[in-house]
C-alpha cells in the first residue's frame, strides 16, 4: 500500500497479532537493515535512511531522498550493500552516486515486472534475477550465474523467475516457480578444475507442489534449518553439515558428464 506499510506484532499469541503503522509523509515499501541505519524505499521508489536508535514508523525520522527509477513502478527489491542499498526495479537495478543520485547499474536489464525479485547477498557479490536468468555482481563487474549458463542442462529448468535467495556459506538457495510447483535450488561456486559454463554448479534441493516466495537460514535451533514458503503455510528443513536430513527431493535428469 502507498501508506500504512509498516506491520508490527502488537501481541503474542496464537496466531499473533500484526497491526500496519506508519506516521509522517514517507511511507516504506521495502525495508533493509544496514551498517547503524534501515534503508527504506517507498512505493514510488524514493530511498531514505533512519539511523539506529530512531522510529522506522515515523516518516520524518528519515533522512536523505534519493530517487531511483521512474515513480510510477514498484520497487521489487531493496537489499543493504556495504555502506550503502541497492534498489531493485521492473525497468532495472539502482544504486547511490557520488553526487547523491540514483543511477542505473546494470543498464543490459531488459524492463521486465519480475526483474530483481529475489535479490540477495551472497557475499561478497549480490544475486539479482533477471527476465533471462540471474546476474551474479558488484558494482562495475556483472555476471550470468544462474542454470541459464548450463548449455547441457536437458531439464526443464531453462532459467525463470527467481522469488528469493538465502545464503548458508559457501552455498545458496534459490526459489523458482514453475506454474503453480517450486524448485527450492541450491548452488555452490564452481572450482577451477570443474568442468561447466557459469560461476555456480546447481542442483535440486527441494521440489514443492506450492508456492513458496520466501527462504530464511535459522539458527536458532540445532541442526540449523532452512524455512520457507508453502502456500499459505511456513514449512522447513532440517540442515546437517552439506546435506539435509529430512524433507523430499525430487531432480529430473540432467546431463552434466556425470555419472548418472
Amino acid at each position: 500500500q502507498s501508506t500504512l506499510s509498516i506491520w508490527k506484532v502488537t501481541a503474542i499469541g496464537t496466531p499473533d497479532t500484526w497491526t500496519q503503522q506508519s506516521l509522517g509523509t514517507y511511507y516504506p515499501y521495502r525495508i533493509a537493515p544496514g551498517l547503524n541505519r534501515l534503508f527504506a524505499v517507498n512505493k514510488t521508489g524514493l530511498l531514505k535512511n533512519v539511523s539506529t536508535a530512531l522510529d522506522p514508523i515515523d516518516g520524518s525520522q528519515y533522512a536523505d531522498s534519493v530517487q531511483c527509477g521512474r515513480t510510477y513502478t514498484n520497487p521489487t527489491a531493496l537489499v543493504a550493500y556495504d555502506r550503502t542499498a541497492f534498489v531493485g526495479k521492473p525497468e532495472g537495478l539502482y544504486g547511490v552516486d557520488v553526487d547523491g543520485y540514483g543511477v542505473p547499474l546494470i543498464t543490459r536489464m531488459v524492463y521486465n515486472t519480475n526483474n530483481c525479485l529475489g535479490t540477495g547477498n551472497h557475499d561478497p557479490r549480490v544475486l539479482i534475477h533477471h527476465s533471462r536468468g540471474l546476474y551474479s555482481f558488484v558494482p562495475w563487474d556483472v555476471m550470468d550465474a544462474g542454470i541459464e549458463r548450463e548449455l547441457i542442462d536437458e531439464s526443464p529448468l531453462v532459467g525463470g523467475v527467481i522469488n528469493a535467495v538465502e545464503p548458508d556459506g559457501q552455498y545458496v538457495y534459490a526459489s523458482m516457480p514453475i506454474s503453480t510447483n517450486t524448485y527450492i535450488l541450491v548452488a555452490r561456486p564452481r572450482q577451477d578444475n570443474e568442468p561447466g559454463f557459469g560461476p555456480y554448479i546447481w542442483d535440486t534441493l527441494l521440489y514443492l507442489t506450492a508456492a513458496c516466495k520466501s527462504l530464511r537460514m535459522s539458527t536458532a535451533t540445532s541442526p540449523h534449518r532452512l524455512w520457507f514458503g508453502h502456500g499459505n503455510d511456513v514449512a522447513y528443513v532440517k540442515m546437517s553439515g552439506d546435506y539435509a536430513i529430512a524433507g523430499s527431493r525430487w531432480t529430473p535428469r540432467m546431463n552434466f558428464d556425470d555419472w548418472g
